[in-house]
């Protein structure tokens, strides 16, 4: 069951999002914050791993066997000159 909440907002941010409604990128101030509250439920639900996120790791894993990384070592090193 939904349940309604109630928020106040500066003025400042709420005539951005009104501009967002009215060039069409929302239709309402709710489909808005549904949009945000779905895209924060995605950052910190990290319990399933979406198909990019596996892309990555998989091509993170083929750089390591093949030897495209650098090493801590190295990473420190550079870092260390730069002082």
């Amino acid at each position: 069951m939904d349940k309604n909440v109630t928020i106040s907002l500066p003025k400042k941010l709420n005539e951005k999002i009104e501009r967002e409604i009215k060039n069409g990128v929302f239709e309402s101030k709710n489909e808005f914050f549904q949009f945000i509250l779905r895209r924060w439920r995605d950052l910190v639900d990290d319990d399933e791993l979406n198909s990019e996120d596996i892309a990555a790791i998989e091509r993170g894993k083929d750089d390591i066997k093949n030897g495209r990384f650098v090493s801590h070592e190295e990473i420190m090193k550079v870092l260390s000159s730069k002082k």
